[in-house]
């Protein structure tokens, strides 16, 4: 990953510095229609793919579910993670610097909250408390090291789950949370670190009938900014990654998999903060499911 984002950095920086006006990402919008360019079969399938694994899980976040006090709840990890993981799937040629840089926080923020409890992913099991409604994590750090060197990962925030109704099972669940990513290579002389701030909110509603749909709404942000350094090169870089769910899928509790039916995931990748010397274009997605049928385009900026 680092040895990308060198070649992807140095390419784009001629220059020290970057552009320093930024923009509301959430005033960005797209439109979608007959005529907006598809996405190809296999990337859309692929991602698709990655959206039923995280929705298998979403089923047990209902009141049997206690969370772990030596782990955060591994379902609640897949919702948070699956932006990241589609976009990067979708959006990777689009945007090579953050693609790259995206995908290490990604990596921490699922050592952090992923399905590793503290101990195996080298947290103090201490920086981590947990309930049936909260998981916290205050100043969980843990070291990467690779032949490149070692890098640091410190995670703070809390996940919140509300249960709600006696009938159909009904769990709100909200995140915020802060994952700060840093080191200096040992073979190249250069230093990275990454700041994301991840926040959202979705409601899981459960039928009352097994044979009915569950149901997915909400949002998700992840406010994601870079700095790179090397002799005689300064780059920074900020994006934000929108993400909103509309959906409804089956879930076959004797298999755990979840299979969505109908309804949308939009992705809407936005540059808040430009490389020195590049002009990478915001990207929108729209994934929509028509009785089973998956397709995706991209959008159009307004």
């Amino acid at each position: 990953m680092k040895k990308t984002l060198l070649a992807a950095v140095a390419a784009l920086a001629a220059a020290c510095g970057g552009n320093d006006s930024k923009l509301d990402p959430t005033t960005v919008k797209f439109t979608y229609g007959s005529s907006s360019t598809p996405v190809d079969a296999a990337t859309t399938s692929s991602a698709a793919t990655t959206a039923s694994t995280a929705l298998s899980a979403t089923p047990s976040m209902d009141q049997t579910t206690t969370l772990d006090s030596t782990a955060a709840d591994p379902n609640v990890g897949s919702i948070i993670t699956l932006p990241d993981m589609m976009s990067s799937q979708v959006m990777a040629s689009s945007t090579t610097v953050m693609s790259a840089q995206t995908g290490a926080a990604g990596k921490a923020i699922q050592v952090g909250i992923g399905k590793l409890t503290p101990a195996a992913a080298g947290f103090d099991p201490a920086c981590v408390t947990a309930s049936l409604t909260r998981v916290t994590y205050s100043g969980c750090v843990v070291d990467v090291t690779n032949t490149d060197g070692t890098w640091r990962v410190t995670v703070n925030g809390t996940v919140t789950r509300a249960l709600l109704g006696t009938g159909p099972a009904i769990a709100n669940v909200a995140w915020d949370l802060s994952t700060h990513f840093d080191g200096t290579s040992t073979t190249t002389s250069y230093s990275l670190a990454l700041d994301v701030h991840q926040t959202g909110a979705v409601t899981i509603t459960e039928p009352a009938v097994s044979t009915d749909d569950w149901t997915l709404t909400g949002s998700a942000r992840a406010d994601t900014n870079m700095r790179f350094s090397m002799t005689g090169m300064s780059v920074s870089a900020s994006e934000t990654l929108l993400t909103d769910y509309n959906l409804a899928f089956q879930y076959d509790a004797a298999l755990s998999q979840a299979t969505p039916t109908n309804g949308t995931i939009e992705l809407r990748r936005v540059w808040t903060e430009q490389p020195a010397g590049s002009n990478q274009p915001d990207v929108g997605v729209l994934f929509t499911w028509n009785g089973g049928t998956v397709t995706a385009v991209f959008g159009a900026r307004q």
